[in-house]
């Protein structure tokens, strides 16, 4: 499928919100799967939402800044999502050796 405009990389710039991150968040310091495997449910979710809308904008012509700025959030809430599932697979991963142990 060819698109009406090229779409240049998205180049990761630090993001003015993550400069005062004193608190992780919860997922990144629980051993609860349960916790953990909800919070990527939801990043799941926010992930396929922003897709969508990036290839909806795309598909009605939408301009260029708007597509850019759909593509950079669909990128971020990606990012998330790929840190979230790593957390959630390490912890699969020590609750199954712990559960081998027994």
């Amino acid at each position: 499928m060819a698109t009406r405009f090229p779409l240049e990389m998205i180049e990761e710039e630090p993001e003015e919100e993550e400069l005062e991150e004193d608190e992780p968040e919860e997922w990144q310091t629980t051993a609860d799967p349960a916790v953990i495997k909800h919070r990527r449910i939801s990043a799941k979710s926010a992930h396929t939402k922003s897709l969508n809308e990036a290839l909806l904008a795309t598909r009605a012509g939408e301009d260029v800044e708007k597509v850019k700025l759909l593509r950079a959030i669909m990128v971020r809430e990606y990012e998330a999502l790929k840190e979230i599932h790593t957390r959630y697979m390490e912890l699969a991963k020590l609750n199954q050796e712990d559960g081998d142990k027994e």
